[in-house]
């Protein structure tokens, strides 16, 4: 709906989705088909997925929503992912992996906790 609300859709496109991204991806050509010229998804299974089988056990979705990617410290980022309900092997596994790394400000999280939520909540448990 960005697309549409900005005005950005000139012509048609190719949408191209990886794993959680093939499923809005495919999500997005269903809904507006005639905005596509391609689609290309890549490794991407397409089993529904209720919120209720979210692996992370007590993941918070609100907390995931509102969580800032931007942090002043590694310390309030481990305790926001651990409030969002992360286990601590998974966040340190991006640490290492450099998925979260140290900026001149502070830290910043390429992981999005909000979209995993997001996902859950208007791709994996729908039928688009």
């Amino acid at each position: 709906s960005i697309v549409r609300d900005e005005k950005l859709l000139q012509q048609k496109f190719v949408l191209c989705g990886h794993s959680m991204g093939g499923r809005v991806a495919m999500c997005y050509a269903a809904t507006y088909p005639d905005d596509i010229c391609a689609l290309i998804v890549e490794d991407m299974d397409i089993r529904r997925r209720p919120t209720a089988t979210n692996f992370i056990a007590n993941f918070d979705e609100d907390k995931a929503i509102s969580f800032s990617r931007k942090q002043t410290s590694w310390e309030s980022l481990r305790r926001d992912l651990d409030l969002i309900g992360y286990p601590v092997n998974i966040y340190e596994r991006w640490m290492d992996d450099g998925r979260i790394h140290e900026t001149e400000n502070g830290v910043y999280s390429e992981v999005n906790p909000a979209f995993r939520a997001l996902c859950y909540r208007h791709v994996f448990d729908t039928d688009c």
